[in-house]
């Protein structure tokens, strides 16, 4: 599950990168106001998609620190 997060999170970063470069373009070429609002659009959702990502990670770290024994329980396979 771990994996899975951290896979999302780069996509999720290279995607992003992509968007803002999308943006950049688009204003240096004179785009119409709605293009550039789109590109912006796309950067936002991004950047909620990365904000619901680090949650995730978040909790999965927290269950499983709450799921570890005691220092001195642990158990040797």
């Amino acid at each position: 599950v771990l994996n899975e997060n951290w896979n999302e999170r780069k996509q999720l970063v290279e995607r992003e990168f992509d968007l803002r470069e999308k943006t950049q373009e688009l204003i240096l070429k004179g785009a119409s106001k709605a293009a550039t609002d789109e590109a912006r659009r796309g950067e936002s959702e991004c950047r909620q998609a990365l904000a619901k990502n680090s949650d995730e990670y978040e909790a999965l770290i927290t269950s499983w620190v709450a799921a570890m024994p005691p220092p001195g329980m642990e158990t040797t396979p």
